[in-house]
């Protein structure tokens, strides 16, 4: 899931923040030519993106009133894009169709084609900064290659399968542009015949959470949907979803109809209030984007004047706080339980966990635990760059600071943008971390599942990731410099390997957190308190 979200958010960022003025031209069966080459049955969304028109600042002003500051450094965006811009156009890259092919997942998630302008015969200039950016910090680098007519983005893997694809003639695609219209941003979303039939096969009947009735509701009517967004100073939404019929159409709007109060309802989400309350705001959206149904199709669209845009983002602020908060705790949750396993793989392969630093002959602090448990996080590579008998901030260490791995990265923290991390070790004489003492499992008296191993701290106490520097438990008030990202307490990962959310409150035993910090105490820890 992680992975998926570092890959798929910066495509998300790219739609969102695509503010762009109207083009000259609007002729959706040329857009559907030019993209046919690299469109198949297992192709599954299509969005046109000209590049040239991306106006940065009142993009990022619009984004500024949905996304929560934690989500979004509107300065640190606004610059990004603006490079991004520039550097696409600088090597003569202007006009972008992002395409999502079913055969590309889990590795590639999506790839991008660009037309050459005609009669070139060579592929546009490939700038260093061009390169820097197709390589740097990806899980799965992309490349930058001639396809045919088109300049080509994405992994090597779905660049080889493209120059063995045999197209298919989609006639749907011209369809979905041309009902998505004349808009900033065109997405079109494609359905195929054995998507249709799977449902039906699997799931003849929709679940009781939706209300019943037959999946062909489903099959019928959705056979693909366009999506045309047109961002400030004159927002609009248009939403088409054709079916197979009138009839299916009808359907399909009446079940949505349905669906929509069971949603208010909280029963399919297990009826928690924040769960009700998402739903409300949800609701509350899908009132101003008024559907009607026109011969086979549903239309929804959201009118352009300033009362509805203020609505939206009135409402699309709120729900996705709410997503982003469930995101983020997922997220950390998972690279806590990743370094904890890594503590683990450490401790298997050197016969204990590390100690807070390696130290030169002088007794100094030289390189983080955080660096030397990175052959155990997958980044052996990095871990060889570092000279190990060096300082962190020597002259050849210091230009590894940028190089700081996900799985640092507090994923709803500002520190990061800083090569800042809000993970570290409590250290303390009965820690797991005293200092040069490396901790062997035996001496974890209290037992593992009692004692913290890695904490969450705020941003005030987030550290440059390779320093050696950790937060220093203060016995009076153990619980102060943590947390501070989620409402209520803080993410720990404990000595047996579990990430854990320790909630905290003014009534709190300060005695029981002091508990979880000792190793070898002896005090009885009732994890019912958290």
């Amino acid at each position: 899931m992680t992975k998926y979200f570092r890959y798929v958010l910066p495509l998300l960022m790219v739609f969102a923040t695509c503010g762009f003025a109207a083009e000259k031209t609007f002729d959706p069966v040329t857009r559907a030519k030019t993209v046919a080459p690299v469109v198949d049955e297992m192709t599954r969304l299509v969005a046109h993106v000209d590049l040239s028109q991306l106006q940065v600042d009142s993009s990022v002003s619009a984004l500024e009133r949905i996304v929560p500051p934690a989500a979004l450094d509107g300065e640190r965006v606004r610059g990004q894009l603006a490079a991004i811009q520039a550097m696409f156009q600088k090597a003569g890259i202007t006009d972008l169709y992002v395409v999502v092919s079913l055969d590309d997942m889990p590795n590639g998630y999506f790839f991008i084609v660009s037309p050459l302008p005609k009669g070139r015969e060579s592929m546009p200039q490939k700038t260093p900064q061009l390169a820097d950016w197709l390589g740097k910090d990806r899980s799965h680098a992309m490349v930058l290659e001639r396809l045919g007519d088109l300049a080509f983005f994405g992994t090597p893997r779905t660049l080889e399968r493209l120059r063995k694809l045999k197209p298919v003639d989609q006639v749907e695609l011209a369809q979905a542009f041309a009902a998505a219209g004349d808009t900033d941003l065109q997405i079109a979303l494609l359905v195929s015949d054995d998507d249709r039939r799977v449902v039906e096969e699997l799931f003849p009947t929709l679940p009781k959470l939706l209300g019943g009735g037959p999946s062909t509701i489903v099959t019928h009517g959705l056979r693909w949907a366009a999506l045309g967004l047109d961002f400030p100073p004159e927002p609009k939404l248009r939403m088409v979803i054709e079916s197979k019929d009138h009839q299916a159409a009808e359907a399909l709007n009446a079940k949505i109809a349905e669906v929509l109060p069971l949603v208010v309802s909280g029963k399919i989400f297990g009826g928690k209030t924040e769960e009700r309350t998402l739903a409300a705001d949800a609701l509350r959206l899908a009132a101003l984007v008024k559907p009607s149904v026109k011969e086979n199709r549903i239309e929804y669209t959201l009118g352009a004047n300033s009362k509805d845009a203020d609505s939206l983002c009135k409402l699309l602020a709120v729900p996705l706080t709410g997503s982003l908060d469930i995101i983020w705790r997922r997220q950390t949750a998972d690279k806590l339980k990743q370094l904890g396993l890594a503590m683990h793989n450490y401790h298997d392969s050197k016969k204990s966990f590390p100690a807070q630093a390696n130290y030169d002959k002088e007794g100094r602090p030289l390189l983080s635990w955080r660096v030397h448990v990175l052959p155990y996080i997958d980044q052996l590579s990095l871990y060889r760059q570092f000279h190990l008998d060096e300082p962190w901030d020597s002259p050849h260490n210091r230009k590894l600071i940028e190089k700081m791995p996900e799985a640092y990265a507090m994923p709803n923290s500002s520190a990061r943008h800083q090569y800042r991390t809000c993970f570290v070790r409590p250290v303390g004489e009965n820690t797991v971390c005293p200092g040069k003492k490396a901790i062997k499992i035996k001496e974890i008296t209290d037992g593992t599942s009692n004692t913290i191993m890695i904490v969450e701290v705020d941003e005030k106490n987030a550290v440059v990731w390779t320093k050696p520097d950790d937060i220093v438990v203060d016995p009076k008030q153990p619980a102060k410099g943590l947390g501070g990202h989620f409402k209520g307490g803080f993410w720990t990962t404990f000595c047996d390997g579990s990430a854990r959310f320790i909630s905290i409150s003014a009534k709190i035993d300060p005695q029981q957190l002091r508990a979880v910090f000792s190793r070898n105490g002896g005090e009885p820890v009732n994890h019912n308190k958290w």
